[in-house]
């Protein structure tokens, strides 16, 4: 079986663990990611290509799982909750669109 205690009661230190193979530590599993994307459906069918969601919305997507997670179906990084108030298990990350 899979060790997954990090003797940790919360969030690890950042770089506690190894990084993944593109030198990048910390994606998955520490805290949730907090997005700019609004949550729902947006009502296409089929497969999409970095899918913005709707323009307009109540609550903000939350990505991938964090320390706060224990079941299997949650512990992946197209797990997605959403809301609207601040959380001890979601962060955010700054990034932005590469131009053409």
């Amino acid at each position: 079986m899979f060790d997954y205690d990090d003797k940790y009661f919360a969030t690890s230190p950042v770089g506690f663990f190894a990084p993944n193979h593109y030198d990048i530590y910390d994606l998955a599993g520490n805290v949730a990611e907090w997005v700019h994307d609004y949550y729902g459906a947006v009502g296409s069918v089929g497969v999409e290509v970095d899918p913005l969601g709707p323009e307009l919305g109540q609550f903000h997507t939350i990505r991938g799982s964090s320390w706060s997670h224990g079941a299997v179906t949650e512990m992946r990084l197209s797990f997605r909750d959403f809301g609207e108030e601040p959380r001890d298990d979601v962060g955010f990350r700054i990034a932005r669109y590469l131009e053409e």
